[in-house]
């Protein structure tokens, strides 16, 4: 929720009390991130926007479109931005965030209210000029993604995004439904949901994992799969995998470069923590058949006790909705392995970090070379704001990367 005073800037309250997210009174589906240089003003900010695309201070621009449930809707837009928040403050240039709904996606009063507030409809995005898309997924309600009630309006946006953005990032359910799309490859549903945190290996040398180990962990939360083979053989390149389980895929398909994922690196630690509750809750009133699994190596013994003990209460055993009042959210905290921050900080940052390169060399030459590795973020020391005109040089502070 924003509030604006007289002075005429919005003041953010929870959850947009993200550090270094600001609001405009004027456009409340606008943040800025970033402040482009050290010491740079909002004042300052807003001559480089209306001085244009030349300016070392024009910002990146950037639409956001919330798929999500209500149940996850604010989790998810505080997730991605507050991600983006970390890192873009090392940024030699603002990143201006608008976001988006979509029509298709059941919504209540509270979210209802939200989307009134801060986010515009997509017919507002779809012709306009941005440097770089992000789609989150949902929760799957039909078993094809053609006859979900969004499918016409997310397939409508990602083939417009195939000829008219940069970059898009796209998340689970949008990406599998970009690769129907260009490759008519179906997802396949999974014997039961995939929920926990996997080993993920980098792969390759994209430079969208430079500076990521070898290995590391990264949440899933799905229903449905897509082979890497089936994709390799369709030309996309692994970021990364592990076998046939896949994480991140890239691919450039016409005038856009697509980063797909199928993990979540952008949850925070308790985010499948919630997941399992709104499971359990479903099975208490009886909307779902089984108990949920427990999260695959997420909780640490005593967490995976305390949701033992949970589950042996007889109003669990007796599928007493109350129950739901004994769910051990609070204690299972502490028990949480959160690994994957860093790297998820590092892999997003990369991304933006190729998206300031992309606009930059759009800027000098109409059509810039794919970046390098040099052109994304890297833990070689502080960021300056480059002159107009000069050559990006887009690093990360090694030390602020782990925020």
């Amino acid at each position: 929720m924003s509030e604006t005073p007289k002075g005429g800037k919005a003041r953010l309250t929870a959850p947009e009390e993200l550090a270094g997210l600001t609001a405009r009174a004027s456009a409340p589906s606008e943040l800025w991130l970033g402040a482009g240089r050290t010491g740079a003003t909002t004042l300052e900010l807003e001559r480089g926007d209306r001085q244009g695309a030349g300016s070392a201070l024009a910002p990146v621009e950037i639409a956001f479109v919330n798929l999500m449930p209500d149940t996850a809707f604010l989790d998810t837009e505080e997730q991605f931005l507050g991600l983006f928040s970390a890192v873009s403050a090392q940024l030699a240039v603002p990143l201006r965030v608008r976001r988006f709904w979509i029509r298709g996606v059941p919504r209540g009063p509270a979210v209802r209210g939200r989307i009134a507030r801060s986010y515009l409809e997509i017919d507002a995005l779809i012709g306009s000029q941005v440097d770089a898309l992000i789609v989150t997924g949902t929760e799957p309600r039909a078993a094809y993604l053609e006859e979900e009630a969004f499918w016409p309006s997310l397939s409508a946006l990602i083939l417009w995004a195939r000829e008219a953005v940069p970059s898009v990032l796209l998340s689970c359910l949008a990406a599998h439904a970009a690769v129907k799309l260009f490759d008519g490859v179906e997802r396949t549903r999974l014997p039961k949901k995939l929920s926990g945190v996997f080993e993920t290996d980098r792969q390759g040398s994209s430079p969208l994992a430079e500076g990521i180990p070898a290995s590391i962990r990264i949440p899933h939360s799905r229903s449905n799969d897509i082979a890497t083979s089936l994709l390799e053989s369709r030309g996309y390149r692994p970021v990364l995998s592990s076998g046939e389980a896949w994480t991140a895929v890239e691919v450039t398909r016409s005038q856009a470069h697509f980063l797909l994922f199928q993990g979540h690196p952008e949850y925070s630690p308790n985010s499948l923590l919630r997941e399992h509750r709104r499971d359990v809750r479903r099975y208490l009133h009886g909307d779902r058949a089984t108990y949920p699994p427990v999260p695959e190596e997420y909780l640490d013994d005593v967490g995976l006790r305390l949701l033992d003990e949970f589950a042996s209460l007889p109003s669990t055993r007796g599928r007493n909705p109350a129950g739901i009042d004994a769910f051990p959210a609070e204690a299972l905290e502490p028990h949480i392995w959160p690994s994957w921050r860093p790297a998820a900080e590092r892999l997003y940052g990369n991304w933006l970090g190729q998206v300031v390169a992309r606009r930059r060399a759009a800027l000098g030459s109409g059509r810039g070379p794919e970046p390098s590795a040099a052109s994304t973020l890297s833990d070689s020391g502080p960021v300056t704001a480059p002159a107009a005109g000069a050559e990006l040089a887009v690093t990360l502070d090694g030390a602020s990367v782990h925020a």
